[in-house]
């Protein structure tokens, strides 16, 4: 308790002074002990609110990154799917009612990278904007707005953020690695119109304002020298090409980059190439040739096409001339067919086969025959089995020398092989005898074709035997 302070001592100048300066301190203790109690209130408020803000921040960073991945808007539900008979993709533009920007889809095997992919007025609209058009720091992936939308150009540019995460294109970071690199080289662009299969060739750090990359149109030509050069002859910090496959190189005709910035350079990119090759989304699955045994008719191929409407033409000298007559075989032979089936959205596709006759079995069969000694031999005939209509092989009979009584080989002769036919001979035999002729003699009557004999009109008596 303050001490209370007396008339007569406020008379005092040495007791006025003490007094005054314990009215001041108890002030002084009064106003500090007030402020140390705001003070602590501040500063709990502002913990309080730093707490609060630091939650919000963790959670909208994390909320960007997880909304980078394709699952977090559940667009997966639309990503196409090529069905194992290779008929159209399903939903190949099921995204188009979503935004029209929509041109594709990019899934890189084995990653996160699994997108769809849009193409803005420019190369910076969906840098910031998402695939609703609502502004995202993420942004979209999307194709170079100066390439065709069709992915008709020669060399196609994808363009998408590099997110710590591995979110978006943060994936192409890992292709640094060359062993990343060569386990992960396959990819597939399903456009609305079909599919393309990509293969890396190659891996490259480069500048943003590199034009030997950044310019896209029909230019794989250029960027393949470009890349085979090493960047040599580029502009800005330069090209570092970080792995490089020359053999597919030289083979990509049409070519698709995805390009990312690079975390260690403000305009640093990171840039992963691959041959494009547009996959036959029609098949020959099912078509066959033909291979059988002579028969006097025609035989075509048997044709399975997997799109019912696919323009279906044939070449028989290997490609140099096409028909859409279906080409046949009858004779003995064999004939190479490239059957080729077109479509104008789903590919086309060849396959090879093989049309062939193989010769038909004939057997000549000597006629066995018989005579007396001295006698003219009966004429030489033979027994054709196996030939189709009017046909005929060649043939000749001679028989063994030899007029003595006894058993002698009839030779049938002439060539195996006889246009359709694949010949067997099969000799006979002549048998002479000797003794009087009995009461009456036959003759022996061949028709004209020396298919059958006439019959028989009596016998040989020899000795008391008889002959047929």
């Amino acid at each position: 308790m303050a001490k209370r302070i007396l008339p007569d001592e406020l008379m005092n100048p040495v007791a006025h002074e003490a007094a005054k300066k314990t009215v001041v301190e108890a002030v002084l203790k009064t106003v500090l002990a007030a402020g140390n109690s705001v003070v602590s209130l501040a500063s709990g408020l502002l913990a309080a609110v730093l707490v609060i803000y630091s939650g919000y921040v963790i959670a909208d960073t994390f909320n960007t990154e997880y909304k980078a991945y394709t699952s977090a808007w559940d667009l997966l539900q639309y990503k196409p799917e090529l069905i194992e008979d290779y008929e159209t993709p399903l939903n190949a533009d099921g995204l188009s009612g979503i935004n029209e920007d929509y041109r594709a889809w990019l899934t890189v095997y084995d990653t996160s990278i699994d997108y769809p992919v849009l193409q803005g007025p420019d190369d910076l609209y969906y840098a910031w904007h998402d695939i609703y058009k609502q502004s995202s720091l993420t942004g979209a992936i999307y194709l170079a707005a100066e390439n065709s939308g069709d992915f008709s150009d020669s060399y196609n540019l994808i363009y998408g953020h590099h997110m710590d995460n591995g979110a978006m294109f943060g994936r192409l970071d890992s292709f640094r690695d060359v062993t990343y690199y060569n386990a992960h080289r396959d990819a597939i662009v399903v456009t609305k119109t079909g599919a393309y299969d990509v293969k890396f060739f190659a891996v490259a750090t480069t500048d943003a304002y590199e034009n030997n990359i950044y310019n896209v149109g029909d230019r794989a030509a250029e960027v393949k020298a470009f890349l085979a050069s090493g960047g040599l002859d580029g502009v800005g910090v330069g090209t570092v090409v970080l792995h490089y496959d020359p053999e597919l190189a030289a083979t990509a005709d049409k070519i698709l980059a995805l390009s990312t910035c690079a975390s260690a350079e403000t305009n640093g990119r990171l840039v992963v190439f691959g041959k494009m090759t547009k996959r036959s989304l029609v098949t020959l699955e099912g078509t066959t040739g033909y291979e059988g045994v002579y028969d006097g008719k025609d035989h075509e191929p048997h044709i399975e096409c997997s799109i019912p409407d696919a323009k279906i033409t044939y070449s028989i000298d290997g490609g140099k001339t096409w028909t859409d007559k279906i080409p046949t075989i009858k004779n003995v032979g064999e004939i190479k067919v490239i059957v080729r089936a077109e479509t104008e959205t789903n590919g086309t596709v060849e396959k090879e086969i093989i049309l062939k006759v193989n010769p038909k079995p004939v057997t000549v069969t000597a006629r066995d025959l018989q005579k007396m000694t001295g006698a003219k031999d009966p004429e030489l005939t033979a027994i054709v089995n196996g030939l189709i209509g009017n046909d005929y092989v060649n043939y000749k009979l001679v028989r063994e020398a030899g007029e003595t009584r006894g058993t002698y080989t009839i030779y049938v002769m002439g060539d195996a092989l006889q246009g359709n036919y694949i010949v067997t001979f099969v000799n006979g035999k002549l048998t002479i005898n000797t003794g009087r002729a009995g009461a009456r003699g036959t003759n022996w009557n061949i028709i004209d074709d020396y298919n059958t004999p006439l019959g028989l009109n009596g016998a040989y008596v020899v000795l008391g035997d008889c002959y047929e």
